[in-house]
């Protein structure tokens, strides 16, 4: 629908004849008329007084299709918001290995305080990934946090198991280390975060 039908199609919604509405907008008749006609389009001043008159928005006047247009740039918001998502999720993802690499460099060379950098830049790539992704889109927002700790959990959980299974067998820690290795306590550590992830993402949302 055209705006000169939009006009008019206001106009008798409101019982008003073209000299009345003329006369609210100080223009001639043969103006509204021509309006109407999509002869002419109304200058810029009187679209705005127009939207008042009838309390309606520009955007209803000018678009032919409002409905259309906030589609597709609802539709642009949501892709550019995923296509940040995506690679967001990506960068966080590779801070948070580039930590795990540090901290097996540091032990495997006894650097002093190594471990301690490299899961700093792993909390680092968490609080990186949570400042980021603020502001996009509710659902693929939560869906990019899910995805994330999905991932991230296997690559976070490393070395804190391995100070966790160090500090509870203690005395036997050098024979379970060497005999079976941390690795089982890792897995199940980490799988049971993995499962609370996932439930916690199924509850419902207000």
């Amino acid at each position: 629908m055209k705006i000169g039908e939009k006009i008019q199609q206001l106009r008798k919604a409101n019982n008003l004849s073209q000299e009345q509405l003329a006369v609210q907008l100080e223009v001639s008749r043969q103006a509204v008329s021509r309006w109407e006609l999509n002869e002419s389009t109304p200058d810029t001043d009187k679209i705005i007084l127009i939207s008042r008159i009838f309390s309606v928005s520009t955007d209803h006047l000018l678009l032919e299709n409002p409905e259309v247009s906030n589609a597709i740039e609802t539709e642009g918001k949501l892709s550019n918001d995923l296509q940040r998502s995506k690679s967001m999720t990506l960068a966080a993802l590779f801070i948070s290995f580039l930590g795990l690499i540090i901290s097996f460099y540091s032990e495997s060379f006894y650097i002093e305080f190594g471990f301690i950098i490299g899961m700093s830049i792993q909390v680092g790539a968490i609080v990186f990934f949570e400042i980021m992704i603020q502001n996009i889109e509710p659902s693929i927002y939560h869906k990019t946090r899910k995805r994330f700790y999905l991932i991230d959990v296997w690559l976070f959980m490393f070395f804190p198991t391995a100070l966790f299974a160090s500090s509870v067998l203690r005395d036997i820690w050098d024979i379970f280390y060497w005999s079976y290795g941390f690795i089982p306590v890792y897995f199940v550590i980490s799988t049971i975060i993995f499962i609370a992830i996932m439930k916690l993402y199924r509850l419902p949302r207000s």
